[in-house]
């Protein structure tokens, strides 16, 4: 991977610069690898609505309300997902030549930078939110519709992994 050798100081949230600079020396066989990898997280989330919607079929007869609901909350968070994916190309694009850019060039593009990352805690944290709406919601249907109550308690677990991701989002905005 690319950023194996990426510098202890570019994995500090403030210092972006040094992100930056690193991306910016890598070699085009590492930039490719990084945009593939990048554009392989963003074509992921999609792949989650047909799970909701398989989960809303199923479960549309003994809670609708519930079933809908999640299916709703759920399939919102999608886009939440994509967007903080899509970070990765941005970083790329102003990496590229930052290295040889003056020094004042080099810091509006840190700024910029550093507000898309921000941007994409924020997206994390609403992508969390209701995401995980969407899977209470899912596990209360599942509940009540004879299925396994381990698998319900499943549900309420990935729900506090989530709460979990909304308030560590949070804490690091």
């Amino acid at each position: 991977p690319p950023y194996v050798n990426m510098p202890a100081e570019a994995y500090q949230e403030e210092n972006v610069e040094a992100r930056l600079a690193f991306a910016g020396s890598l070699g085009t066989s590492e930039r490719v690898i990084s945009a593939t990898s990048f554009a392989l997280q963003i074509l992921a989330p999609p792949f989650l609505l047909p799970t909701l919607l398989a989960l809303y079929i199923v479960l549309r007869g003994s809670r609708p309300v519930h079933a809908l609901l999640g299916l709703a909350f759920g399939a919102l968070g999608v886009p939440f997902l994509m967007i903080l994916n899509m970070n990765g190309f941005v970083f790329l694009g102003m990496s590229k030549g930052f290295g040889s850019a003056v020094p004042a060039e080099q810091a509006a593009r840190a700024a910029a930078y550093m507000a898309l990352e921000r941007f994409s805690t924020v997206s994390e944290a609403v992508f969390w939110m209701v995401f995980g709406t969407g899977l209470v919601l899912f596990s209360v249907a599942l509940r009540r519709e004879g299925f396994p109550r381990w698998l319900a308690i499943f549900g309420r677990i990935t729900v506090a992994v989530g709460v979990l991701g909304v308030i560590g989002a949070t804490i690091a905005f």
